[in-house]
């Protein structure tokens, strides 16, 4: 897995967040063989927050195993 597409769906709920949504998509490349690379943009959603067109990046851990897939941590910022 060198590169890819994909789509974030957010549901933003938790005690102070009015469920709303944010939405995007993002293309990914691999860094190294331990991180992806993710670029992309807000494509809607109901927050107000991060509207349309809005950057979306994030640098994330890959799987242990990437042919298996499995959880994963990474950090991922909204907004320009």
């Amino acid at each position: 897995m060198m590169t890819g597409t994909g789509n974030l769906n957010v549901i933003w709920s938790d005690s102070w967040s009015d469920s709303s949504t944010t939405i995007g998509t993002f293309a990914f490349k691999a860094r190294d063989s331990k991180t992806l690379s993710m670029t992309g943009q807000v494509t809607g959603g109901t927050n107000t927050r991060f509207l349309t067109g809005s950057a979306l990046s994030a640098l994330v851990a890959q799987p242990v195993d990437p042919c298996v897939g499995g959880p994963t941590v990474g950090t991922v910022t909204l907004g320009n």
